[in-house]
């Protein structure tokens, strides 16, 4: 496995899995698999809270989308999921301190499912960097 991430989180990826920062966002993948992992990590001047997260998942809440606590790493928050024109949306709404993570999975929905669990796998390390509070 190797470790990728940046000051503000990191996780492990298993052999094989590609990563690639861009401006905003980090892209994960296999080049073999049907799916995109992408991470964006948005910091915050004070600890993030629930009532943040719910805030910048507001459209999918109002719309009166079902979401799942979760726990990823050191990381806390919860997800969703849903189909939309042939695309098969995984999406966390993860906080570590002063950290905000906003985590997406996309794949043709045929593929739905294929990549789960090694995208719960990858998730599951999640890390705190040092803006965290917790390094």
């Amino acid at each position: 496995m190797n470790t990728f991430g940046n000051h503000l989180w990191q996780v492990n990826l298993p052999d094989g899995w590609v990563a690639e920062q861009e401006t905003e966002s980090a892209l994960l993948y296999h080049p073999d698999g049907p799916g995109t992992l992408q991470i964006s990590a948005i910091p915050q001047n004070d600890t993030v809270t629930t009532a943040d997260l719910r805030a910048i998942a507001v459209e999918h809440l109002e719309e009166g989308a079902q979401t799942d606590d979760v726990e990823l790493g050191e990381f806390s928050g919860f997800s969703l999921s849903y189909g939309i024109n042939d695309e098969f949306w995984r999406e966390w709404y993860l906080r570590c301190g002063s950290t905000l993570l906003f985590v997406t999975y996309n794949c043709d929905l045929d593929a739905e499912g294929k990549e789960d669990d090694i995208v719960d796998l990858i998730l599951g390390t999640l890390r705190g960097g040092e803006h965290t509070g917790f390094r």
